[in-house]
């Protein structure tokens, strides 16, 4: 077990690198592990040094099959397969797409290809299914996503994947399929056909995107009441595949099997009906992981519940802490970057939580016991985790699990399991059971609406790390052994949790330049008071940077409330989701350069141009240009300058050269500041040389897209900020960016989130 725990820590050790070192490396690092291997006091380094190898080799092989910057925004040929599950919304497919070759027009091939890449093809005249394989015309960038505290983080998903490289297809005729599907992805085949089969005969139930997530692990079409509810009461682990669902599909299976047994003489002992059952009880949730394919929740139960059923049908008997680090030492081998996935310690954690909640206790037969006792135990000892990496956790979980877990464990996963294996025999009957399980949930969600509206429901908190790691002491306390002495003592490690940290004092404030892409948004907060600056783009009716970036981090900090909302000008990508946000947060009153139309239907207040205000010791002031340069929505922009007398903040949103020069006449000296956010992202049509020389920046930030289709910021327009020694940031090489500006004398804090960021794949 010391050999497995030492292997484990060598392989997600990994993780954290921030870049990898040379292969030179490998050679003494193996020769190492060879070495201690021979000799027993240094086996547990010979471990170590494995575990290093692994995730070195994993890594190294990840960065071959990455695109190369020489290959983004051109015309590729690519050649290959469809694979998973392809998603059609309105106007796209969406589809990952396995590589066998990937070439420029003129035929030069890139090697290695990456493995697999994710593309949208803006059509549905031509749906792919999975196993064919295609030629298309392509524009691909590297991974990239959203940089932002609370943001998920996509350039890690998409490398744990292997998927090297994102992008579209080109509208031609030099897109066709090559080859069908035939017998290729068996697997991806199955799924696919199950999930339209799903969606045909659920479409009119009140809850068949619930009904999906149980049979398929697809949680994409939950929407976000759905979610929010399961989130207020602790219930999310529910209605996703995960560990429980498997552990519950496997004993179904068992019991089964053992009842027949019992039911048809068959001649055979009970020990051997015992490791029939085990046997067609593995299968069943391996069967049963793959419709989930294979996520990282299911591996770890699969993989337990393997080496459980395995000891039963070997009839050997199995250590339950050698089961559990073997399982996690096997989903460390097949994905090394498991750690930095939340749902990797949540998913273990209850595991180990259980194992050392019930070691050295004898067996009880009570319903508390069986029941009431896991839900308690998970209850308190995930207290620190959730508020580390959610600042949230429900006080009605243990509650709610107690009667969502049967409910959904023994009735609602078993008739979705019946109704989605008959699915493609008798579509009524099937139909029939399916309709069951969507009332079944129906029933149960009035309960958990129920509890979900209590304003005790959920608990929002920021904690300090060294308050966490103090809190996990004591959970680990607590779950001791009941005759150890002082185990009391555990609720005074949890008090720190829940000690205030500071807020910015008076006379102080701090600005933060998210990552939005292609777009605008800028949080200032004082002491008591928060506002928002634009709140970037909207791309689609299922995806806005509200609800991927802004949101996030709301909940990461806990601001419930915006004192005033400021949108610059009505273009999307300042104020795309604006409706979003609106509804999801509560906010004074919002101010607007310009008037917003349909959709937003959303009152606001005009730009008063020199109209100032007093938050906290700190002064903000608004300035827009005279009506006679409102020659574009760009023009009308509502500029923001914040100052506390130390040092002050300029922010312009898209304004012109025409609005530069009537601000630099109405306002004079007033636009000086310290810190400058680039006019219209850098382009040409802005930062004049005169409007730059009155504002005078020391630093001066670009927000901006990836690799965006304007070409921003313009490298002439960079140039011209670099030849007066202004210092420049870009959300695209930082991620967001955070101004922390102090009262006194002292320099102002810039922090950059990427840079906080450790992993060598970035």
């Amino acid at each position: 077990m010391r050999w497995i725990i030492a292997c484990s820590l060598g392989v997600g050790a990994v993780s954290l690198f921030p870049e990898l070192p040379s292969l030179l490396w490998l050679s003494p690092l193996a020769l190492l592990g060879l070495v201690c291997a021979k000799y027993k006091p240094f086996k547990i380094i010979a471990a170590l040094c494995f575990g290093l190898l692994w995730g070195l080799i994993y890594g190294w092989q990840g960065l071959q099959h990455q695109l190369p910057e020489a290959f983004e925004n051109i015309d590729l040929n690519a050649t290959g397969e469809i694979v998973g599950l392809p998603r059609t919304a309105e106007r796209k497919q969406r589809f990952d797409f396995k590589l066998e070759s990937l070439s420029l027009p003129n035929g030069e091939a890139l090697y290695p290809p990456p493995k697999w890449i994710r593309i949208n093809w803006y059509q549905t005249e031509q749906p792919v299914l999975p196993g064919e394989t295609w030629q298309f015309v392509v524009r691909l960038k590297r991974p990239h996503g959203f940089a932002s505290p609370g943001a998920f983080d996509f350039e890690t998903w998409l490398f744990q994947r292997g998927i090297g490289a994102t992008g579209y297809v080109r509208e031609g005729n030099d897109n066709h399929k090559t080859e069908g599907a035939g017998a290729r992805r068996p697997l991806d085949q199955i799924r696919f056909s199950l999930y339209r089969k799903l969606k045909q005969i659920t479409h009119q139930y009140r809850y068949s995107a619930v009904l999906t997530a149980l049979l398929m692990g697809e949680r994409a079409d939950l929407d976000d009441r759905l979610w929010d509810t399961f989130t207020r009461t602790g219930t999310n682990h529910l209605f996703v595949i995960s560990g429980l669902h498997v552990g519950l599909v496997a004993l179904c299976a068992y019991l089964l099997v053992m009842r027949i047994g019992r039911w048809v003489p068959l001649g055979a002992p009970a020990i051997a009906m015992q490791q029939v059952a085990a046997f067609c009880a593995l299968w069943a949730s391996a069967g049963y992981s793959a419709l989930a394919g294979f996520g990282l929740p299911t591996q770890r139960a699969l993989i337990m519940l393997a080496l459980l059923l395995l000891g039963k049908i070997l009839k050997r008997q199995v250590n339950m802490g050698a089961c559990f680090l073997t399982a996690l030492l096997l989903v460390l081998l097949l994905d090394p970057l498991a750690p930095r996935a939340v749902g990797f310690w949540l998913s273990f954690g209850a595991v180990g939580v259980l194992l050392l909640g019930f070691s050295g206790y004898s067996s009880h037969q009570g319903i508390w016991w069986r029941w009431g006792r896991p839900q308690w135990l998970v209850f308190v000892s995930f207290i620190p985790l959730l508020l580390y990496f959610f600042n949230q956790f429900s006080l009605v979980s243990p509650m709610a699990n107690l009667i969502a877990i049967p409910v959904v464990g023994m009735l609602v996963v078993p008739l979705c399991l019946l109704g989605g294996s008959l699915l493609f025999v008798n579509e009524s009957f099937a139909g029939w059971l399916l309709q069951g399980a969507d009332r079944l949930v129906a029933g149960l969600m009035v309960m958990l609406d129920f509890l979900a509206r209590s304003e005790l429901a959920i608990l929002q908190y920021h904690p300090d790390f060294s308050a966490v790691l103090w809190a996990v002491f004591g959970a680990l306390l607590l779950l001791a052994p009941r005759g150890l002495p002082g185990r009391w003592l555990a609720m005074f490690f949890f008090m720190p949790l829940f000690v205030g940290k500071p807020s910015v004092k008076p006379g102080e404030y701090s600005v933060s330049l998210f990552d939005v892409g292609q777009g605008l948004s800028v949080l200032v907060e004082t002491n008591e008071h928060r506002l928002l600056y634009d709140v970037g783009p909207a791309y689609d009716d299922n995806f806005n940077t509200a609800s991927s970036v802004l949101l996030p981090y709301f909940q990461q900090r806990t601001i419930r409330w915006l004192d005033r909302i400021i949108i610059s000008h009505s273009d999307s990508d300042h104020a795309g989701s604006l409706p979003y946000l609106a509804n999801r947060i509560g906010y004074g009153d919002i101010v607007s350069g310009s008037v917003l139309a349909k959709p937003f239907d959303i009152n606001t207040m005009g730009c008063q141009s020199g109209l100032s205000w007093q938050w906290d010791g700190v002064t903000f002031q608004l300035m827009q240009a005279s009506r006679e340069y409102w020659n574009s929505q760009n023009n009308r922009s509502c500029v923001l300058k914040i100052d506390n007398g130390e040092f002050s903040v300029l922010l312009t949103g898209d304004i012109e050269r025409e609005a530069e020069i009537s601000l630099i006449n109405q306002f004079d000296t007033q636009l000086q500041a310290d810190f400058l956010l680039a006019p219209h992202h850098g382009s040409r049509t802005s930062s004049s040389r005169r409007f730059i020389q009155q504002v005078s920046p020391s630093w001066v930030a670009f927000t901006m897209g990836y690799k965006n289709r304007f070409g921003h910021p313009k490298p002439d327009i960079v140039e011209r900020y670099r030849q007066r020694h202004i210092k420049i940031l870009d959300t695209v090489s930082s991620g967001t960016i955070k101004l922390s500006v102090s009262s006194q004398n002292q320099p102002i804090k810039v922090e950059s989130y990427r840079a906080t960021q450790l992993g060598y794949w970035y």
